[in-house]
């Protein structure tokens, strides 16, 4: 639903977002979702390393 929203004006960038729907479909097992949605992430702000640090966890599962 957020990012379906998103505006500019909401201050968080949507990678923030892609990042915990990443978690959320790791801790649901879902390996390719998580990717997906941590690609997207690092697309957007790729100088994160929490961003790079979850897709190695994602990697492992």
């Amino acid at each position: 639903m957020y990012l379906k929203q998103y505006s500019v004006q909401d201050g968080v960038p949507k990678a923030w977002a892609y990042y915990r729907l990443a978690q959320i479909y790791k801790h649901q097992k879902d390996k390719s979702k998580a990717l997906k949605y941590i690609n997207k992430a690092i697309s957007e702000l790729p100088d994160r390393a929490v961003f790079t640090s979850e897709k190695q966890e994602i990697n492992n599962l």
